[in-house]
């Protein structure tokens, strides 16, 4: 029997420098093109036809939507995220100008945001995950379930969110209305796991805060070296 069919390739096409919102900053990314090919055996020649182009970030791992055309062009190799920019996004800042302003927003007070604008950001890393649950548990064979939400869910949807300081209340919305929309993410994701998560990095975003304090406290305190004049190198 000739196996045949048709499967997916992905390309590794280079790396970019552009705005992550699961970071809320600018990042490193690489770029692939999505194609799908005819294979035997499951063996494909050539990239195939054209499906969409992906860009993951380096950091958080999370994949976007791409667009090359919006880069000046695609660096063959990751370097420092300043170069990454300055070689492939030139216009970063006008390019994302409102997002930039609504992060310093954020930053000043997140609760100052309208109720509209918290739903929608508080979303966000949900629905940019929810592929990644789906996949994820379409899979027959697949091990260490809780060990998946935990590092490659839970913990990036607190990385994304914490900033945002939301109420439980908040984020059972969210699961609801996930849940309504049969994404597997809304049931997976366990409220008070999530919770938790997020006030873990919330402390630990205070005692970093409070060790920069404590260095810098001591490096006040440190007495000024003594200076000799030349009258004193004198004698």
């Amino acid at each position: 029997m000739i196996i045949w069919g048709r499967k997916t390739v992905v390309r590794e096409l280079g790396f970019v420098a552009d705005f992550c919102p699961v970071c809320a900053r600018v990042r490193q990314f690489t770029v692939q093109r999505i194609g799908m090919a005819g294979h035997i055996y499951y063996i494909t020649v050539g990239d195939g036809d054209l499906v969409e182009y992906h860009r993951t970030c380096m950091a958080c791992k999370v994949t976007l939507l791409a667009d090359p055309n919006r880069y000046a062009t695609l660096a063959k190799r990751p370097d420092t995220t300043a170069v990454l920019v300055k070689q492939t996004f030139p216009d970063f800042e006008e390019a994302n100008r409102d997002r930039l302003a609504l992060e310093v927003a954020i930053r000043a007070d997140p609760h100052a945001l309208s109720a509209q604008d918290r739903q929608a950001l508080i979303m966000q890393p949900f629905t940019l995950l929810a592929g990644r649950v789906t996949e994820r548990f379409a899979q027959v064979h697949f091990s260490s379930t809780a060990g998946f939400m935990q590092r490659e869910v839970i913990a990036v949807l607190a990385k994304a969110l914490h900033r945002l300081q939301p109420s439980e209340q908040e984020l059972k919305a969210c699961l609801v209305k996930l849940v309504q929309l049969k994404e597997p993410i809304g049931s997976r994701v366990k409220l008070p796991d999530l919770v938790a998560e997020i006030k873990r990095r919330d402390t630990l975003k205070e005692r970093r805060k409070l060790k920069e304090g404590t260095v810098q406290d001591r490096r006040d305190q440190r007495p000024a070296p003594i200076r000799r004049s030349n009258n004193d190198l004198s004698t």
